[in-house]
Formats: structure tokens, sequence, C-alpha cells
């Protein structure tokens, strides 16, 4: 399944976002070596099309690494920071012992030292949603990633956008065009005017359920899911639906 680039344009322009001109061969090639990942081809696709502000990889500047750098170890900082605070503990990692200064460091050498196979590179698309690094699948889910808090948040990058912007968008809109409205509207008796609030009321809640039912679908077992498996991350997103050992032995 291929991206709707131009569905994708649409959304973050809708929400002020900017967009700068796409990223030539040489750029990727450029970036790929300095920050040592490979794009997924969906997010190389869109990159190539268009550059959105959300992530600046075409700017070298000091601060602007540091960000990036930033964000690309976030993922494991969130990890090493819920071993030594919420006893976050996988048995992949290894035997864990009664120091957590020593669990970090096992732990720490066991991410670092995995393949991309073992433990996918995630790469930031907008703060602290990650695409998984996997250059020869097309439809890679995105995540969100917040220390071991880690849930789908969709199963593609279009998927993604649509559902981090475009319900943003909907709900402004229905705010200013149909709120707005509304509450402009004078009923001619106070039942009408019961009867009014009630209608809102009821419409609004109607309105609220149908968003919470979107979002809800992107933490979803992903066993439900047709995505691609993320080996590891996917791990700790199961972890959410059913007992495993991130608590250690």
């Amino acid at each position: 399944m291929s991206i709707n680039i131009e569905k994708i344009r649409e959304t973050l322009i809708q929400n002020n976002i900017k967009l700068y001109e796409g990223l030539t061969d040489e750029e990727f090639e450029t970036i790929e070596n300095f920050y040592s990942i490979k794009f997924p081809i969906s997010l190389r696709t869109l990159y190539k099309s268009f550059l959105p502000e959300l992530i600046n990889w075409r700017d070298f500047s000091q601060e602007n690494v540091n960000t990036i750098k930033y964000y690309l170890n976030w993922p494991i900082e969130g990890i090493l920071f819920d071993i030594e605070n919420n006893g976050f503990w996988k048995k992949c990692f290894g035997p864990k012992t009664n120091d957590i200064n020593e669990n970090k460091k096992i732990a720490l050498t066991f991410l670092e030292n995995a393949s991309n196979e073992t433990v996918p590179k995630l790469i930031p698309v907008n703060g602290h949603r990650y695409i998984p690094c996997f250059p020869d699948i097309i439809d890679v889910p995105v995540i969100s990633v917040y220390q071991t808090d880690i849930i789908f948040y969709g199963k593609n990058l279009e998927d993604y956008f649509k559902h981090e912007f475009g319900l943003k968008n909907a709900i402004n809109n229905f705010i200013k065009n149909y709120l707005g409205k509304e509450s402009k509207k004078e009923p001619e008796t106070e039942g009408d005017k019961d009867k009014t609030n009630n209608s809102d009321n009821v419409q609004n809640e109607q309105k609220e359920d149908n968003i919470e039912k979107e979002e809800s679908n992107n933490s979803q077992n992903p066993a439900d899911l047709h995505y691609k498996y993320i080996p590891f991350w996917e791990e700790i997103i199961n972890s959410r639906f059913e007992d495993d050992d991130s608590k250690g032995e």
C-alpha cells in the first residue's frame, strides 16, 4: 500500500505546518551516513516530495544536530530511566542484578550492540512519534514513545498524520463552523431553548465519542491489527495488554 503524499501535504498545510523543498539523493546519503540511519520507503518518499518543519534534517547547525541526536537517543534513554526508577527489565538484556547502575549498563550494552533486526532503530517523525528503521518495507507503522509507555500511533505514515493532525483540524472546524453557528441561534421560547441545549449536548457527546473511538483504534492490541511486526518495541507495546517479563523475575 503506497501512501498518499498529497493527502499528507493537505493535512499539514491545514495545520499551518511549513513545508520546505524535498531532499535530494545527495542529501539523503549525507543525512543517513551522518546519523547512521536508513529512512524507510514511506518516509523517504515523503521527504523527497517535501520536508515538513517538524524535523529539519537538512539543517546541520550544531543546535539542530543536537536536537535530532536527542530525539534519536530518546527511546533508549527512556528505557534506562524506567530501569532506574520503575524496575523495568527485559529478559533479553540478560540476568538482572541488585545494582541499578549495573542493570543500566547491561541494558545499554545490549541495546547498543543489538542488530537492527533485533532492536530496530527508531527515527523521529515529530517529537516523540517514531517510525522504525525498516528500509525495504513500505507500510511501516508509527509509534509514540515516552519512556516504556509505547503505543501504536498509525498503521503507516499517512494514517499517523491523519491521526495526529487530521483530528485536530476536524475538531477545530467543528468548533468554528458548527458550534459557532449554533451559539448565534436564539430559541423562540424557553421550551425551544431547552430542546436546543439538549440537542447540542447529545451531538457534542456523539462527536466526542467518535473521536475517542478513532483515537483508541491506534492503541488496541497489535494482534488485532495488520501492522509490520516491530521486534523488541512491540513486545513492550504488548505488555500493555498482557503480562510479560517487563518487571523481571
